[in-house]
């Protein structure tokens, strides 16, 4: 277990996925691990992201 009791395996990915934000990786990321239609917590504003789309709009912006 990682800290606050989270699973060392979910540690990696989250650590990962915040690598890649800093990227060019970002749409190999969004094509394996999010769902055409996720729904993507924006924990800066409390919004709600829906689809790729959404994140891949506000992913341009940031």
């Amino acid at each position: 277990m990682g800290p606050a009791g989270v699973p060392a395996a979910c540690e990696a990915l989250l650590r990962r996925m915040y690598e890649v934000f800093s990227t060019d990786e970002r749409e190999p990321f969004m094509e394996r691990c999010l769902a055409p239609d996720v729904n993507w917590p924006n924990v800066a504003d409390g919004a709600r992201l829906h689809g790729r789309e959404a994140v891949r709009a506000y992913w341009a912006g940031s």
